[in-house]
């Protein structure tokens, strides 16, 4: 036999170690084979199996267990939101001092891997929420939200659901709890509903809903196939839920968006009455970062100051608009903006050098930004006058009338943060199928107990504050 020829290229082969265990039964059976350089050069060995060797049969070892006190303790450390690298060191920990440092007793393994963690973190989810992450996120998200759900909490949270059936639709699920539902009719029927979420009379940040929905076919980002009609659709089987359980219409007077059109334009053709106004933070956010970029950097010590004295010239001239409080602000608005292009003019003609003319230019740019894009329709959604036309709707003083959305983005990063991360895997994103179940069993659930046990705390707190405290009636009573 000419081995010689016999040449494969080692990255071509994958092989690996047989796993599988025979009984010994006295077989001297072997064969040794040398090879050098790719090449196979040689064989040598006893190839002659015994009749009981060829007739054996592959035996298992006995199965080996994760000890269950161990899994018991990994169990109690992730409920409690213990990273699992700190939960594999208290493993160790415990195998040194109590158990000598031995790893397997028996047929039961005590040393755990990161494998353990996420097989013990999905049988846990398995029994909790009665999600198999074997199986397909979309399997799991029909039988949990689908017609058929035999879940009825689920079902009663689940106002609208449609699965993604051929590569162009889209995966739409739209939930709210019962209780959500109430608190979007206690707080934001004719009053001010915030897109993301809405405030009680704390000014605290409540989700009334929760909307979802999948990137349309070939879309390769969810933000290049979000617009107004995905968005208009979406709060549509919201409000009509909502009318459907009241039998009348649900129809918030004013809301508060940031700088986004989509949701704008959406709000607009569900209720054409409605006043938006903007988050003032996320107006002050944008016009920040365009005077930082139109301003440029660097620059010696007399440029930088040249430059500092056009930024604070800038922070006054956005200022005085937005605090203009007449029915007449966009005429006040364009007015402002004239006076100051018209001064910003004058300091050009005045033989400046080119550097401190380029900070000129750019400080023009910043008007004319706000001259083309804020000065329209948007003017009343963040100058003074719009939150004074938002009191008088809502029959409000204007202190009631929230200039931010800040609670509801102090919300969301709670959300993201804390309340899910005990359901990630080292914070890796959330399925959609445990997301939703989560939102609707746990999160909100325990964000509604939460301020209902708060102001019980403070309705109780007030009334022993009284029981404490004597009137003046109650001395002249007493002596």
């Amino acid at each position: 036999m000419n081995l010689n020829s016999k040449k494969i290229k080692s990255e071509d082969v994958k092989t690996r170690k047989t796993r599988q265990i025979y009984k010994f039964v006295g077989c001297l059976a072997f064969a040794r084979i040398k090879k050098y350089k790719g090449l196979y050069v040689s064989i040598f060995g006893y190839l002659n199996h015994l009749e009981d060797c060829q007739r054996n049969l592959p035996i298992q070892p006995p199965p080996l267990h994760i000890n269950e006190t161990v899994k018991l303790m990994a169990q109690n450390l992730l409920q409690m939101n213990v990273h699992p690298s700190h939960i594999l060191d208290d493993n160790m920990d415990y195998i040194n001092k109590h158990l000598e440092g031995k790893v397997l007793i028996n047929d039961e393994r005590y040393l755990l891997s990161n494998q353990d963690i996420i097989n013990i973190r999905n049988s846990m989810t398995k029994d909790l929420w009665g999600i198999d992450k074997r199986k397909a996120e979309e399997i799991n998200i029909n039988q949990i939200f689908g017609p058929n759900s035999e879940d009825s909490e689920i079902m009663e949270a689940t106002i609208y659901y449609k699965p993604r059936k051929e590569l162009n639709d889209r995966f739409i699920l739209v939930l709210a709890t019962k209780e959500q539902r109430e608190l979007a009719w206690e707080f934001s029927h004719n009053k001010i509903l915030h897109l993301d979420g809405t405030f009680d009379e704390q000014n605290k940040g409540i989700p009334v809903g929760f909307l979802f929905f999948s990137v349309a076919g070939g879309a390769q980002k969810a933000s290049s196939s979000y617009n107004h009609t995905i968005l208009k659709e979406l709060l549509l089987y919201y409000k009509h839920k909502l009318e459907q359980e009241k039998g009348h219409e649900f129809t918030p007077k004013v809301t508060m968006t940031d700088c986004d059109h989509k949701e704008r334009k959406a709000l607009i053709e569900i209720w054409p009455n409605i006043h938006l106004i903007l988050c003032l933070f996320h107006v002050s956010q944008s016009w920040e970062n365009k005077l930082k970029i139109v301003l440029g950097h660097h620059g010696g010590h007399e440029i930088v100051t040249y430059r500092k004295e056009i930024y604070q010239f800038l922070r006054n001239f956005t200022e005085n608009i937005k605090n203009i409080t007449e029915s007449s602000y966009i005429n006040q608005i364009i007015q402002i903006i004239i006076n100051t292009e018209v001064a910003l003019k004058n300091q050009i003609k005045s033989n400046l050098p080119k550097s401190k003319v380029d900070i000129i230019c750019g400080a023009l740019d910043f008007v004319y930004y706000i001259r083309d894009y804020w000065a329209g329709d948007l003017s009343i959604g963040w100058c003074k006058y719009g939150r004074i036309f938002a009191a008088n709707i809502l029959g409000v003083s204007l202190e009631k009338i929230p200039t931010t959305n800040n609670h509801l983005e102090s919300f969301n990063n709670l959300l993201k943060t804390h309340l899910l991360h005990k359901y990630q895997n080292n914070n890796h994103l959330l399925r959609m199928d445990i997301l939703g179940v989560v939102l609707i069993k746990s999160i909100t659930p325990n964000i509604i107990l939460k301020r209902t046990l708060k102001k019980r705390l403070e309705n109780q707190l007030m009334k022993r504050c009284q029981n404490y405290t004597l009137l003046p009636t109650d001395q002249i009573n007493s002596t």
